[in-house]
């Protein structure tokens, strides 16, 4: 459905929670891939590994490298636990952000 008075909407915010610690999520189903904040990684205390550089375009049009990944993040919401595999990178305004990449994996939504 669509129509010029009501515009589109393609994020979601939810609350996850890490260890007791909570972690804003952002759902985006424009976004082809997960990412995840460096400041979340030194909050939660999380590790990282290298991996092949990607140039990644944000919302905005920038591009942004990165070379770090996130294996198995594992965050609860809502009474379920989730895992997925996040790439480091600097991105304003969030501090997790869930994309096709992820919700690929949740099968048929209705």
């Amino acid at each position: 459905m669509t129509s010029t008075a009501v515009p589109r909407f393609r994020i979601v915010k939810v609350v996850g929670h890490v260890d007791r610690k909570s972690v804003n999520i952002f759902i985006d189903c424009g976004s082809s891939h997960n990412f995840i904040h460096p400041e979340i990684i030194k909050k939660l205390g999380l590790k990282t590994q290298k991996t092949t550089t990607m140039i990644v375009e944000v919302a905005n049009g920038n591009k942004i490298t990165t070379n770090e990944l996130c294996s198995n993040f594992k965050w609860k919401s809502h009474g379920h636990e989730f895992v997925a595999d996040l790439l480091v990178l600097l991105v304003g305004g969030c501090q997790v952000v869930l994309g096709d990449q992820w919700l690929s994996t949740l099968g048929d939504i209705k």
